[in-house]
């Protein structure tokens, strides 16, 4: 019996030291919500990170629209050198098929001359 009383007193004294604990807290918890500074620090500081967010949202759409403005303005002029290659390139091949077609011309031409 004297070590159940004895076990009986030590887990009381355990609860009222968790409870002492705990009323000390609920105490500095009032006491920080109860305080309007920190809640206005808070409110504050919120207020400071959405204006940053959205000063950051707009740059980054800045941005986007510049990079597009800049992507679509070089792949105008890639192509546009493209299609004047391409157009050089097919002036190039009818010349060189028109000369072609001048030799052959020719060359049909000689062995008629031969024979008569």
């Amino acid at each position: 019996m004297p070590t159940d009383y004895g076990n009986t007193k030590k887990s009381l004294q355990q609860l009222d030291q968790q409870l002492n604990a705990l009323e000390a807290q609920s105490q500095r918890f009032n006491a920080l919500s109860a305080s309007q500074r920190v809640y206005s620090d808070f409110d504050s500081r919120q207020q400071m990170n959405e204006a940053e967010i959205n000063k950051l949202t707009l740059a980054i759409k800045q941005l986007r629209l510049k990079t597009s403005d800049d992507i679509r303005q070089k792949v105008t002029v890639f192509v546009d050198q493209q299609q004047q290659q391409l157009k050089r390139l097919l002036l190039t091949t009818r010349h060189e098929m028109a000369a072609i077609l001048e030799q052959m011309a020719q060359a049909d031409t000689l062995p008629m001359q031969r024979a008569q």
